[in-house]
């Protein structure tokens, strides 16, 4: 139950929570399922698409979790490599391009592991940071 923030009531409800949704491409591309309740009352203050069932996001992940683990296995390693168009030379510099391949590396940043709660600490650009300095372009 959700106490509405804004004290309107009705068709100013609707009204608030429609523009809000229209604000944006993003908002405007999703499916929502949203439900207003007065918290003292137990009214339902505004819903929209109250009859659909959702799946929350929280349980999709058990299966993805499941899934990969059954596919890729529990030492499975992402790899991003780094491509350049040539070796390094003497001095550790790259003479070209440089290029990432993500392999899907979902921790490619500062982010603690295991998760942490709370931002991370540091820069979280550090690991392309570091690789920045290890592998110049050369002037």
């Amino acid at each position: 139950m959700l106490l509405c923030p804004w004290g309107l009531r009705g068709a100013a409800l609707a009204e608030r929570v429609e523009k809000l949704l229209a604000a944006s491409t993003t908002t405007r591309a999703a499916f929502w399922g949203i439900q207003i309740v007065d918290a003292a009352s137990g009214q339902t203050l505004y819903e929209l698409n109250p009859e659909r069932f959702f799946v929350p996001a929280s349980n999709t992940k058990l299966f993805t979790t499941a899934l990969a683990l059954t596919r890729l296995g529990p030492d499975f390693t992402f790899r991003t490599r780094v491509l350049a168009e040539s070796a390094a030379d003497a001095e550790g510099r790259i003479h070209g391009w440089l290029a990432l391949a993500g392999g899907g590396d979902p921790n490619l940043s500062g982010r603690s592991i295991p998760y942490r709660m709370g931002s991370p600490a540091g820069n979280p650009l550090a690991a392309l940071e570091t690789w920045r300095t290890r592998w110049r372009p050369a002037a």
